[in-house]
């Protein structure tokens, strides 16, 4: 009883613990997909006491399979429910980094690359006009 609510409220002011990262300074965390970040609303708040998803952009942004776990365990304590959520945000991230290697990004300026295919395209232009 007394337990769970000291947990809750560690949860909520441990997130105050990411704030230093670089991670979150320079803004990547803002990266988590839609869809992910959807399931993270709606499966996240009856595990952390907050209807936050900054702890899940913070868990999006580690590489390490086992940061993930040791970070969302360190937050959310150790429970079946929390091994279950960690165990399908790893599937759902990997997922979505899958996803995102193949979808093409569009790039502005799409037409200066002939240019920098063809090799000395303006360059030539002016060495002509130096020698005249």
């Amino acid at each position: 009883g007394g337990g769970a609510t000291a947990t809750a409220t560690a949860s909520a002011s441990s997130t105050d613990a990411l704030a230093p990262s670089a991670t979150i300074e320079d803004g990547s965390l803002g990266a988590l997909p839609a869809d992910l970040a959807r399931w993270c609303a709606r499966v996240l708040p009856p595990l952390s006491g907050v209807a936050d998803t900054t702890l899940a952009q913070f868990l999006f942004s580690l590489q390490d399979e086992h940061e993930v776990r040791s970070y969302a365990e360190l937050y959310l304590g150790d429970s079946k429910a929390v091994r279950a959520f960690v165990d399908e945000f790893i599937t759902r991230k990997a997922a979505a980094e899958e996803a995102a290697k193949f979808t093409p990004v569009p790039t502005r300026g799409a037409g200066r690359a002939p240019t920098a295919s063809s090799p000395g395209g303006g360059a030539t232009g002016g060495s002509a006009s130096a020698n005249g």
